[in-house]
């Protein structure tokens, strides 16, 4: 069997950056069209406040993970005999004992859209020890997905090379070569 690393993409990120430096811009423009209005009553100036508010934190966080994965050297996302590894979730190597399934799922943004993000949702048989791995706030949101029906590990390729389709293409592969 053979293993399939996933790098970060300089091109994919920077165009991320490029998409999330946009929306930063985009809040800011709102919050300061707002300030400088000159009718500055307060039922007109919460609503725009808020919005170009919630864009702008949303900017920065988008920004900081992207250009994270800008720095980083090496395979992020590693996939091979042993199991599946991502060095982003803190969880370390999942040996494939441990894995019940893996299901190539797609995050929506827009109801009864059919584009979205497509990830890899990885479902454990216990998945206790690795619980007991996450911080405590990560373990309680966590938990809270289970008992909701989501895989415990999302594995993301925004922004990695080879893309979700290698991933899917090789674990069909090694899928059709346990069953022979």
């Amino acid at each position: 069997m053979r293993r399939v690393t996933f790098r970060g993409s300089k091109l994919k990120s920077g165009v991320l950056a490029l998409a999330f430096s946009s929306l930063l811009g985009l809040g800011l423009a709102i919050v300061i069209a707002a300030m400088s209005s000159s009718n500055l009553r307060f039922g007109r100036l919460v609503a725009p406040l808020v919005f170009g508010s919630l864009l702008i934190i949303v900017g920065l966080l988008c920004l900081y993970v992207v250009s994270i994965q800008l720095v980083r050297r090496g395979a992020i996302v590693t996939i091979d005999q042993q199991g599946v590894f991502d060095a982003r979730n803190g969880l370390g190597l999942i040996p494939w004992a441990d894995i019940r399934t893996l299901q190539i799922m797609r995050r929506s943004f827009w109801l009864g859209s059919k584009r979205g993000i497509d990830y890899i949702g990885v479902h454990l048989n216990n998945p206790t020890p690795y619980l007991l791995r996450l911080p405590g706030w990560k373990r309680r949101l966590t938990m809270f997905g289970l008992r909701q029906g989501m895989p415990f590990a999302e594995i993301s390729f925004l922004g990695l090379t080879p893309g979700v389709e290698e991933a899917a293409a090789y674990l069909r592969e090694i899928s059709r070569l346990s069953r022979a």
